[in-house]
């Protein structure tokens, strides 16, 4: 196969064989990867039973091919991995408060890298809220346009396992590591980058062949807390949509690009239980009443069976079960996809279930599941500290945790990822109040009011069942709403074309566990079409330590987006 190697014009200094990839650089810096998956085992061969052989070597040349054209350019493509380090260095995170000022920062930098590359631009703050930034690029008024969504803000990094400082991007085997590399500020620059590359190839902004829009706000992962109200209040800057383009999810697996067409919608609400005006000793007062805690335990047991079959009435109403078996039998075609022992072992379990791989994907995509994600107590003297992340801008701090009237310092812990630090006297508290945290996710035909008051009924009839003398409260706190694409559009036949031309491979369409809101949202306001149309990988760690995008996934991603631009236009035209 060496010879393939310097056939395709790629001169190697360097190689590093990894688990199931060959990494290969020359002395420019670039590195091509080739895929070791279709290397198999010789069949019957006992006398040298690990020779490989090459099941195709045309598959081999494809492969190698395509990744070495995807190789960064010593232009274009490696100013925007220089704009991604800078990118990635502002710690936007929406979810605190002493990072507002990085966010600001954050939406100035995206502002500025979009009025350069010749796009009017505005950014809209609005109360409370992390600036929105607009962006519009112009060739003519009435032609039809296509707008883009992203993200600035970025999830905190209090893992204690990260490997690399989260804000520096940090290159290894390949990968870009750092928070917010592929959620969602590596496709933002693929996106930015594929806009000049067409304006280049058409000669200016006026001869594109169709208007480009973009709205990238700073409250995704926080809500989108003022997203709504500026989109509305700004329907100019969209005018004449006829597709959004989003980029916020992700493969399938590692190797086969995909096309996201369906989310599920989540509820988030909170059950607490209340009964004494302050926290009890266990020694002197355990036994004399019904505790609140043992109460919380209860109702939240009531809520699912051992195989995780929601016991609610009508928890399933609206779920079309003929519809799931079907597209069973349709994602057995995924099989290949991913490997089972490897996917349980990324979760660090056994194995994951003993159903077939369609059934487990049908479970985290098609059906509703109920997820108990927190307990916590509270109150004035039965607190609890927070844990400081490892990788924070500026001095370190300890948290800090008040107990029985004393102020305690600790250090942070880096125990499994912890996060809540209890004093030597916690098992001593009764604690008076206590709330468990539970996380709803809910398919598209489901009605989430129907389902959140089916949840109230049973947990109220629950607790009335146990005779306590606490009390429960059952407070919702976010619904988000559900989506549904049409993979028969000619828009999703677009994105097909343009996945295929750029990654030499048929597409597998997909549905995704997770809720993204702002789709739906997005959808009815500008009554267009939205694509889902992911970059990175499965293993790319969004929201979690070593967050990650293939540096070939980045720039094959902005080819991706350009040519999706100049196949959507064609569509359009016709």
């Amino acid at each position: 196969p060496a010879s393939s190697f310097f056939s395709l014009g790629m001169e190697p200094t360097a190689s590093v064989l990894g688990e199931s990839t060959l990494y290969i650089g020359n002395e420019s810096g670039q590195i091509a990867e080739w895929s070791l998956d279709f290397v198999e085992e010789s069949p019957g061969d006992t006398s040298t039973p690990h020779s490989p052989r090459l099941s195709s070597l045309d598959s081999f040349n494809r492969h190698f091919s395509m990744f070495s054209a995807a190789a960064p350019e010593k232009g274009r493509d490696s100013e925007m991995v220089q704009t991604l380090k800078d990118f990635i260095a502002i710690p936007s995170i929406s979810g605190n408060v002493e990072n507002e000022e990085d966010c600001f920062r954050a939406a100035k930098f995206t502002s500025r890298l979009l009025e350069k590359c010749g796009a009017v631009t505005k950014m809209i703050k609005p109360e409370g809220k992390n600036p929105v930034v607009l962006a519009r690029f112009e060739a003519d008024p009435d032609a039809p346009t296509i707008t883009f969504y992203g993200h600035y803000d970025v999830q905190p990094a209090n893992e204690p396992t990260w490997k690399y400082n989260p804000f520096e991007v940090t290159t290894v085997d390949g990968f870009f590591y750092g928070r917010g590399t592929t959620d969602n500020k590596g496709p933002i620059l693929a996106f930015v980058y594929a806009v000049r590359e067409l304006i280049d190839k058409c000669g200016g902004i006026g001869r594109l062949p169709m208007n480009i829009a973009l709205l990238i706000e700073g409250e995704e992962e926080n809500g989108s807390g003022g997203f709504k109200e500026t989109l509305c209040a700004n329907p100019h800057w969209f005018k004449n949509t006829e597709l959004i383009v989003i980029s916020n999810t992700l493969w399938i697996g590692k190797d086969r690009p995909c096309i996201t067409y369906g989310m599920r919608g989540m509820i988030t609400l909170s059950v607490e239980v209340y009964g004494p005006e302050v926290d009890l000793h266990s020694g002197n007062e355990g036994g004399a009443l019904k505790e609140p805690m043992t109460d919380l335990v209860k109702i939240l047991s009531s809520l699912q069976d051992s195989s995780n079959e929601v016991l609610i009435p009508g928890f399933y109403d609206g779920v079309n079960f003929e519809e799931v078996r079907e597209k069973i039998k349709m994602f057995e075609s995924l099989e290949d996809s991913i490997d089972m022992g490897k996917y349980a072992q990324s979760l660090g379990l056994d194995p994951v279930s003993d159903c077939s791989f369609a059934e487990l994907l049908s479970k985290k995509w098609l059906m509703p599941t109920l997820s108990i994600v927190e307990i916590r107590t509270g109150g004035s003297n039965g607190g609890f500290g927070r844990q400081e992340p490892k990788w924070k801008p500026g001095a370190a701090k300890s948290a800090m945790s008040m107990w029985n009237g004393a102020t305690r310092y600790l250090e942070p812990q880096d125990d499994q990822g912890s996060h809540f630090c209890f004093g030597p006297t916690r098992f001593s508290v009764i604690p008076h109040k206590v709330t468990g945290q539970i996380s709803i996710r809910f398919v598209a035909k489901q009605d989430p009011r129907k389902l959140i008051r089916a949840v109230k009924d049973h947990i109220e009839t629950s607790f009335r069942d146990l005779g306590s003398s606490n009390k429960v409260n059952v407070k919702v706190h976010n619904i988000g709403d559900a989506w549904e694409g049409d993979e028969s559009h000619h828009i999703y036949q677009a994105a097909a074309k343009a996945l295929k031309a750029c990654w030499g491979d048929t597409p597998l369409y997909t549905y995704e566990g997770g809720t993204m809101p702002v789709t739906s949202t997005l959808e009815k306001t500008l009554q267009a079409p939205a694509l889902l149309l992911p970059m990175g990988q499965s293993t790319d760690n969004p929201h979690l330590a070593n967050e990650r995008i293939r540096s070939i996934n980045l720039f094959q991603g902005k080819n991706v987006m350009r040519a999706l631009m100049e196949e959507v236009a064609a569509v359009v035209r016709q």
